[in-house]
């Protein structure tokens, strides 16, 4: 059987196809603060579908032992907070070095600081859309490393 350990996640597969594994987890307190939740797609019961490579070739009620990418993870928290903080600071900077008077009697500092802040939600948009389209893709931040038939617990 196999054993939950902290930081492995367990599942179910509900489907297959190709390459793909569709795995049912159960919502669990380490959800709240996942920075993947926007590849989770939780429906209103709380069950998470994830759309993982299939390399243990499970097949459709087998259970399943989940462990992070560590990579995916780097990249996915790049993507979800350093983009927004790389466009926040080009427009504070840019707008800087261009306006050197006040516009439209606004200090220069708050036109900068609305600048950056204009960026910055224009690169929360960009990651949303990335995450969105990853998960269409099947961008998995979770490796099958066990698989079992029995039910775990």
């Amino acid at each position: 059987m196999i054993e939950k350990e902290q930081k492995f996640e367990i599942g179910r597969v509900i489907k297959t196809s190709e390459n793909i594994a569709h795995v049912e987890m159960e919502n669990s307190a380490a959800c709240q603060s996942c920075s993947a939740k926007a590849l989770c797609k939780p429906d209103g019961t709380g069950i998470r579908i994830l759309k993982i490579k299939n390399t243990l070739n499970a097949q459709t009620g087998d259970y399943v032992q989940l462990d992070p990418m560590e990579f995916n993870q780097v990249k996915l928290i790049i993507m979800q907070y350093g983009l927004p903080l790389f466009g926040f600071l080009i427009g504070i900077i840019s707008t800087h070095y261009l306006i050197q008077t006040n516009l439209w009697k606004i200090p220069k500092e708050i036109v900068q600081f609305i600048t950056g802040f204009v960026l910055m939600g224009f690169m929360g948009m960009i990651t949303f859309f990335w995450s969105k389209n990853k998960s269409k893709k099947g961008f998995s931040f979770f490796r099958m490393i066990k698989t079992e038939k029995t039910k775990i617990g």
